[in-house]
């Protein structure tokens, strides 16, 4: 009897291990020439993940993106999978062949060992499909653009081909690829080409921006790009540019820093200077000055309200619902809420909207939005568990 029940358990066990199995990406653990003879045996790409134990975004990959359906679905049936510890065992000399430096590192590599395609840092289920199907298409895979540039390779469509390719998966050559391919068009301000300025730009480290040509096209043309990008990402991403220009530890007074500021955006020195301050009351919690932070930005939405983008008004808004339960307090920042998502509906800001209808104790406007929120979040491939467990006590109010 004891041994048939033993064998029962085991069967469980073992049903329910390949039931695990099936919920994600089945990833091998074995040596690399193991997984090499495995890709050659099914002529198929290995996709690695090169991660380490201590990498937050990588624990984020293996329990939201590997664990999607459609992911699993599409990673088991094309690719030999396989996790790669970068810091201990062959992790270490995979590390130094193919060059990883930052993690996660996503690799395809061919059944011969070259590098086929690959991305820098953790992504969500819809762009990890298209990695994986960038890495199946000749045409879009960044081992063999990397290739023909060695070669010699220079025509424009070429460098244009090869500059998006590095920019999305996160390589430093991106932005440089970028100033090459624009070089040689006469206009910046096609549709196509103002794409790559701002991806380019976008892709150049802050402490070396200004010093980037892209830089000062973008803050020559801000009117002409912004028919084809969102005008406040923009102007984030100068003001940003110009901050970190200063050393670290060497930030100059508010007073010099707006000065220069002006030179970049005019008529917003004061703006973003008041913003930055913002910020830096909000990075230090606790004790009193979170007080001090609260009637900060009261001051500044009294002030600058109207030029606040939807990110700065949801940061805001979900600080003070941490912060608070005050109502007079909850109510300024769901008015400043619902701001945001009028400017840009998103699963951020209607979880805010939802968590703040919550704490206003207005039961059917939370679950609403809450839900919405949910949708949002699916339609992005974003985790949204917190705001289940919102849910669940929005319920029990």
């Amino acid at each position: 009897m004891k041994k048939q029940l033993y064998l029962f358990l085991f069967l469980i066990a073992f049903q329910a291990g390949l039931l695990a199995q099936d919920t994600g990406i089945r990833f091998i653990h074995e040596e690399w020439q193991t997984a090499l003879e495995e890709a050659r045996k099914q002529d198929k790409i290995i996709f690695v993940d090169a991660y380490t134990t201590w990498c937050g975004p990588c624990k984020w990959m293996a329990k939201n993106t590997f664990t999607d359906e459609a992911v699993a679905k599409f990673y088991n049936e094309h690719f030999v999978n396989v996790k790669l510890d970068m810091e201990k065992g062959e992790g270490l000399e995979f590390a130094k062949k193919y060059g990883v430096q930052a993690y996660p590192t996503l690799l395809f590599i061919d059944k011969e060992g070259q590098l086929v395609h690959i991305g820098l840092g953790a992504r969500p289920p819809e762009m990890f499909l298209e990695l994986g199907e960038a890495a199946l298409d000749p045409d879009r895979r960044v081992g063999e653009l990397i290739r023909a540039y060695e070669e010699g390779e220079r025509a424009p469509e070429f460098l244009r081909k090869y500059a998006l390719a590095a920019l999305d998966a996160g390589l430093p050559q991106g932005p440089q690829l970028a100033k090459e391919y624009l070089d040689t068009q006469e206009d910046w301000l096609t549709e196509a080409n103002a794409e790559l300025v701002v991806k380019g730009l976008q892709a150049v480290r802050y402490d070396r921006m200004t010093q980037s040509p892209l830089f000062t096209f973008v803050k020559d043309h801000l009117d002409a790009l912004s028919q084809y990008h969102d005008r406040a990402e923009l102007e984030n991403l100068l003001f940003s540019a110009v901050l970190y220009s200063y050393p670290r530890g060497q930030r100059p007074d508010d007073a010099t820093l707006e000065k220069a500021v002006e030179e970049v955006l005019p008529g917003k020195g004061a703006f973003f200077v008041a913003k930055n301050r913002l910020y830096d009351l909000m990075r230090v919690q606790g004790g009193d000055n979170d007080e001090r932070f609260m009637q900060a930005a009261i001051d500044f939405m009294k002030a600058y309200g109207e030029a606040a983008d939807w990110q700065l008004l949801n940061t805001i808004a979900w600080r003070f619902y941490e912060l608070t339960d005050d109502p007079e307090r909850l109510r300024m920042a769901h008015a400043w809420a619902r701001r945001s998502v009028e400017l840009d509906k998103n699963y951020f800001n209607m979880d805010t909207l939802a968590a703040l209808c919550y704490k206003l104790k207005d039961k059917d406007e939370a679950l609403r939005c809450a839900r919405e929120a949910i949708e949002l979040a699916k339609a992005s491939g974003i985790d949204y568990e917190s705001t289940e467990e919102l849910i669940e006590k929005i319920k029990q109010m």
